[in-house]
């Protein structure tokens, strides 16, 4: 417990000393503001249960597991934070005389500083949307969201709805449901499964949900909400930190087939053209030979950290996705003025900002589910699926583990930058036991690239086993903590 007081109390001395630099520096003011938000968070969450623990009345066990499994879950980052304050005072040794003269001649130092700080709060961000409700409950702090960063405020936002009852919930998505005619598609030849589309006066991107028509309207009651609570959260999502795009509508359609429609927000930066990741592993030179890699380890490695980032997310809101493959992940067009290298179309892709889509058959880790006959699937989509889901003598559910399964083989996509199933050591007759196999032996060669951390993350990720979903969020907060780390340190 006292290293959420020794968290609390390193914030407090970073945002003071950050405020000090303020006057000089707009990135001091905004990281001083977050370290201040941060400060009482940690401090309000210590002081709660040390009311009860030293006023003799002690904790009760589910405190007590409440406070182990916080702190298990959040000590790596509560220790940077004295780690990021020693390097402060360390670097700096500002003090009340603090000038601008002095800020000017140590700025890079100042600034490289910020950024690791920015990091750390931005970590912690995503970290408390993922503790168990109570923790969230004690930690929460009402504030108005004009003092808080965008990024905080956002957090804050999706932390308060989740908490909320179903009737208050109905009040942010319904708004969100609109009508099919509200909607006009518009064709795209890159991805068949997704279109853009016009919706209010935007383009926007479109993507179709089946739904199986019965006359029960509890039970199409019971999907609209469900989905609906989903579109909410994803609608207070920041698109730029959460590797998921912004949800602003859906809407039911019974003809030609019964299907919801979810309807996505583009980044305002990006041209209304996008490709799938599997297509741009397979795109070829002229002459036909695949073409070379282009983007660089930093690229690779933030696509791969906002990927987990979205994965983290979905978990996060209590969903299993399902359906995670190199299918299903979007990269924007970057707009013309950003693009580089000519009219060279392969670099115009925005590889470090991927969008995570294919909600088609995702579904709340308690929802309903028949898992029935399971059956071998092909090999371009059979790859991305865990062995045991495939498996005829086996009827298990869909988890979280499987996800971060079908997360590593991506990851190993990345790491030897090649679709798998163009590789020679993989087969359409093969078993998916031994597809399994064969994938971790490839995991290797990803060191080559990507270096051996890298490699190891990979390996850990196609090693699951079925756990629990409660267990799957800390696992994929795990993969996400990892890669941040690497990203880092490149």
């Amino acid at each position: 417990m006292d290293a959420f007081n020794t968290a609390a109390s390193c914030c407090e001395i970073i945002w003071r000393t950050l405020e000090a630099s303020a006057a000089y520096n707009k990135e001091s003011h905004s990281l001083a503001t977050r370290f201040k938000h941060d400060a009482r968070i940690l401090k309000h969450f210590y002081d709660h249960f040390a009311h009860f623990r030293f006023s003799g009345a002690g904790l009760c066990p589910e405190d007590e597991q409440l406070l182990d499994e916080s702190f298990s879950y959040l000590g790596p980052l509560l220790k940077r934070a004295e780690l990021c304050k020693n390097k402060l005072e360390a670097q700096s040794r500002w003090s009340k005389e603090f000038n601008r003269i002095t800020w000017v001649l140590r700025r890079n130092e100042v600034r490289e500083l910020e950024k690791e700080l920015y990091e750390w709060t931005r970590r912690l961000d995503l970290r408390l949307i993922a503790l168990p409700e109570r923790a969230r409950t004690v930690m929460f702090l009402e504030e108005s969201q004009d003092t808080l960063g965008p990024s905080i405020a956002a957090k804050t936002r999706i932390e308060r709805f989740t908490a909320k009852a179903a009737a208050a919930k109905k009040a942010v998505w319904g708004p969100l449901f609109v009508t099919p005619d509200q909607v006009q598609n518009m064709s795209h030849p890159q991805v068949s499964h997704f279109s853009l589309c016009q919706h209010d006066g935007r383009t926007t991107l479109l993507e179709s949900r089946p739904h199986m028509d019965n006359t029960d309207i509890a039970s199409f009651e019971h999907k609209k909400t469900e989905l609906g609570e989903f579109v909410g959260a994803l609608n207070y999502l920041d698109s730029t930190i959460s590797g998921l795009l912004r949800c602003i509508g859906f809407y039911y359609n019974p003809a030609p087939s019964p299907h919801f429609g979810l309807i996505y927000q583009l980044p305002i930066d990006r041209d209304g053209d996008f490709i799938s990741f599997k297509s741009l592993l397979n795109v070829r030179e002229k002459n036909g030979r695949r073409m070379k890699l282009k983007y660089s380890l930093n690229q690779r490695l933030e696509f791969a950290r906002k990927l987990a980032t979205a994965v983290f997310f979905v978990h996060s809101l209590g969903w299993v996705h399902k359906a995670i493959r190199a299918q299903n992940i979007l990269l924007l067009g970057r707009t013309s003025h950003s693009q580089k290298g000519g009219g060279n179309e392969y670099v115009k892709w925005a590889l470090e900002s991927p969008a995570l889509v294919g909600f088609e058959i995702a579904r709340t880790s308690e929802g309903d589910t028949d898992p029935g006959r399971r059956r071998r699937m092909p090999l371009e989509l059979g790859i991305y699926i865990h062995p045991d889901l495939q498996s005829p003598s086996t009827s298990i559910r869909h988890s979280m583990c499987h996800d971060i399964y079908s997360l590593g083989v991506i990851l190993l996509e990345v790491g030897i930058w090649s679709s798998l199933e163009t590789r020679s050591e993989l087969h359409s007759d093969m078993n998916p036991e031994d597809i399994s196999h064969t994938l971790r032996k490839m995991a290797r060669e990803t060191e080559l690239l990507m270096g051996r951390k890298y490699r190891q993350i990979v390996g850990w990720c196609l090693n699951q086993e079925q756990v629990g979903d409660t267990g799957g969020v800390r696992l994929i907060s795990e993969v996400l903590e990892k890669l941040e780390d690497l990203a880092e340190s490149v």
